[in-house]
C-alpha cells in the first residue's frame, strides 16, 4: 500500500507529491490516534512550514 500510494506518486512517470503527502499522512493517521497523532501532526506541520521557509528565503 505505501508503494502504492506514496512511493509511485512520487518516483513514477507522474510526480504527485501533494497526493502522495495526502496518503501518508491518512496512513500515519490510522496507526497513532488521539494524543499521539497530535503530536505528530504538529511535527509533520512545523517540517512543512521550515521547508517552505526555506524555500522562500533562497528565492528573495
Amino acid at each position: 500500500e505505501v508503494w502504492q500510494q506514496v512511493w509511485q506518486p512520487l518516483y513514477g512517470a507522474q510526480l504527485d507529491a501533494r497526493g502522495a503527502a495526502d496518503a501518508l499522512r491518512r496512513m500515519l493517521g490510522t496507526l497513532y490516534t488521539g494524543a499521539d497523532w497530535l503530536v505528530i501532526a504538529r511535527q509533520l506541520a512545523d517540517a512543512d512550514n521550515r521547508a517552505r521557509r526555506d524555500a522562500l528565503v533562497a528565492w528573495l
